[in-house]
């Protein structure tokens, strides 16, 4: 099944209904992320888990949850989602080496 083109169509009959659908799921990824996602906690920052299930911490992985706890916080008016995000942010911002590495 080609899913992009299905929901091209489904989009074309239903614009509002997938844009409101989209918006109803961006709206429950934080829930996921601050309550299933396994944390590594240093002090007042902390690492994401990779997945529910998985204790491995991965910057990369850790600073997309943060960016997008960010994005729906402004695009949402979700101030409280910030706090998580700028620990997230701090975590692996601490261990950057000067070249850009982690």
């Amino acid at each position: 099944m080609d899913l992009p083109a299905a929901g091209r169509r489904l989009g074309g009959f239903f614009p509002g209904m997938v844009v409101h659908i989209l918006v109803i799921l961006a709206q429950m990824i934080p829930d996921f992320m601050l309550k299933e996602l396994k944390r590594k906690y240093e002090q007042d920052t902390f690492c994401f888990g990779y997945t529910p299930e998985d204790t491995n911490f991965v910057h990369n992985a850790n600073m997309l949850g943060a960016s997008l706890l960010v994005r729906l916080a402004v695009d949402y008016h979700r101030s409280e989602l910030l706090e998580p995000a700028l620990a997230a942010l701090k975590y692996s911002m601490n261990y950057q080496h000067d070249d850009g590495s982690w």
